[in-house]
């Protein structure tokens, strides 16, 4: 009873997060083509859009995909490949958390940083951003492992290294098209951010399917809970 509930939780909230994933970036798309209005300064009714939307972004999503991963830890079992997995998508996500954490810490203590503090602030976002996809990325290839050995979530298994494939894509493409000098780095981000939000959502409806009736105990390789 109580995996089929963290089951069952984990999925609702895989949903969920997906879905915010997803609208956020439709709702760039709409900044863009102006629905927000085309003034050069934000109105202090943008600014309060704005500021929402970040605080979905640096809390609702991670908590969402935490939520959702403990779903599918509780659904695949405590295998040796599923206990990896879940511990380093862990890992991701704190990693996530951090990460969100630091630009508001740096204006903290230094309202008015100088180029050299920016410039650095910039690496060190974008290193923990690369590191976080390669973590998140390599969890999600172990638990698709830990799906295939205690045959769970059948052809939708293929979810997990595709939003991790997404993932690596999110974080290195914008480096790989400034390094190039190309265009097209906002366009490319939001439209990847928008499918890791749908893949994500289709994995949180393939877990909520797969619970398990209450009569039926044997599933996943080891149970999590005795």
């Amino acid at each position: 009873m109580i995996r089929r509930t963290l089951v069952r939780v984990g999925g609702a909230f895989a949903v969920l997060g997906g879905l915010v994933l997803a609208s956020l970036a439709v709702q760039n798309v709409a900044i863009w083509a102006g629905f927000f209005g085309t003034t050069e300064f934000p109105t202090p009714k943008q600014v309060v859009v704005l500021t929402i939307l970040g605080r979905i972004e640096s809390f609702v999503i991670p908590s969402s995909v935490m939520v959702g991963l403990i779903g599918l830890y509780a659904l695949l079992g405590a295998s040796p490949a599923s206990k990896w997995g879940f511990g380093l998508a862990t890992a991701a996500t704190l990693l996530v958390l951090v990460r969100f954490q630091i630009p508001s810490y740096v204006s903290f203590e230094d309202p008015s940083p100088g180029n050299d503090a920016m410039g650095t602030v910039l690496i060190v976002l974008g290193t923990l951003s690369v590191l976080t996809s390669a973590v998140f990325a390599t969890s999600l290839v172990l638990l698709y492992l830990a799906a295939r050995r205690s045959h769970r979530l059948g052809p939708w298994r293929r979810l997990l290294p595709t939003i991790g494939l997404a993932v690596i894509l999110s974080s290195a493409s914008p480096f790989a098209l400034s390094a190039a000098g190309l265009p097209g780095v906002v366009p490319l981000s939001t439209a990847l951010t928008f499918v890791i939000g749908a893949l994500w959502l289709a994995l949180g409806v393939a877990v909520w399917r797969e619970a398990p009736s209450p009569e039926n105990h044997n599933f996943g390789a080891k149970p999590m809970i005795p």
